[in-house]
């Protein structure tokens, strides 16, 4: 009796499906209504993004390192 799981994973992975793209169609159809943004593109907050972007890239490549030394226990020697 594998059948009934499954159809019941698929059941709530359709209405998953459904109702994210019954909700995404509304967002677009919104943004399509109020029409184009009026305002340009604020590239003064660039230099800060980029800074940013950045910090989590280092942080995203010092994660494993971290996890591995927590996971061999190197603050006990």
């Amino acid at each position: 009796m594998v059948i009934a799981p499954v159809l019941s994973a698929l059941h709530v992975l359709g209405l998953g499906v459904g109702l994210g793209s019954v909700f995404m169609r509304g967002r677009f159809l919104r943004e399509v209504r109020a029409g184009p943004d009026p305002r340009a593109p604020q590239l003064d907050r660039l230099a800060r993004l980029i800074l940013v972007d950045d910090l989590q890239t280092a942080l995203v490549a010092v994660i494993p390192f971290a996890a591995a030394a927590m996971a061999r226990g190197l603050w006990l020697y």
